[in-house]
């Protein structure tokens, strides 16, 4: 497949069990699965996302480069075009571009009207500056519960609904614990009650995705995208973040090798099974 999409560079940030505390698992089903390569054991990585909500993954990236990159604020994850070759080429099982890391320029989203030449004969220019998203307020989030071939999540919509918003019936919840941290002044809230177009629903902040024909074997960011991919159908929009300021997608047991990720200055967290309910 090739990339025909703008691209924003997006830094990737995962989690992995030796990043905690306790880095024991309670139960089976939040074992991460064995990394496919070097690559899913890296820390940061970058990404090119597209309008559309989909996330390729630079093949060449590692975590000591994108380190280096922001170290010297080449650029600001979320804040800059990500400007790749002509015709490059998505590997479609593991939804990644094979671009050598030398091809790659970074275009500052405040620049867009200027001369895109000039602007890549300044790459390596320190670009950092502070993305239009506010610390404080009130941010929707959807929850997404993911269904596989071969696999199902351990909590129900319900569940799901009580582990982040509470409901009365889950008292220590991501809503309340970011309104506790930050005194208030910030506020997680569900995401609008919606119709899909073929019985598809979001209520109570949750919706679920069913991938009968995707398995546990397919690549994490494979998934990942099919699940954008579903949301965008269902619902009638080019991207999920039409849905809501953040996503949540709960991945069902042995579908990563991480127990969760987030995309930086992004709508997009990915978590393995439970750990999409723990507060931590």
């Amino acid at each position: 497949m090739i990339l025909d999409e703008d691209c924003t560079a997006v830094v990737g940030d995962t989690m992995v069990l030796s990043d905690l505390d306790y880095p024991l698992v309670l139960d089976m089903a939040d074992e991460p699965t064995e990394p496919e390569d070097e690559s899913d054991n890296d820390e940061l990585w970058l990404s090119c996302e597209t309008p559309s909500g989909m996330i390729y993954k630079i093949q060449e990236s590692d975590n000591s480069w994108v380190k280096t990159l922001m170290q010297d604020q080449v650029f600001l994850s979320g804040g800059a075009f990500l400007l790749t070759p002509d015709k490059s080429e998505v590997d479609m099982r593991t939804q990644s571009l094979k671009i050598p890391k030398d091809d790659l320029s970074f275009l500052e989203k405040e620049e867009t009207n200027k001369s895109t030449k000039s602007t890549k004969a300044r790459k390596g220019r320190k670009m950092a500056r502070q993305l239009e998203i506010s610390p404080v307020g009130e941010r929707s989030v959807l929850v997404v519960r993911v269904e596989l071939g071969d696999s199902l999540p351990t909590n129900s919509e319900e569940q799901l609904s009580a582990s982040v918003f509470g409901n009365d019936l889950d008292p220590v919840n991501l809503s309340s614990q970011f309104k506790a941290c930050s005194y208030g002044q910030l506020t997680f809230v569900k995401a609008l009650d919606r119709e899909g177009l073929v019985g598809d629903t979001i209520f109570d902040g949750v919706t679920t995705v069913s991938l009968p024909d995707v398995q546990t074997s397919s690549h994490h960011a494979f998934i990942r995208n099919r699940i954008s991919d579903a949301l965008n159908i269902a619902y009638n929009v080019t991207s999920p973040n039409e849905l809501a300021d953040h996503v949540m997608y709960c991945l069902p047991p042995g579908s990563m090798p991480a127990v969760a990720y987030g995309i930086v200055n992004s709508f997009i967290t990915v978590y393995l099974n439970n750990w999409c309910t723990y507060v931590s």
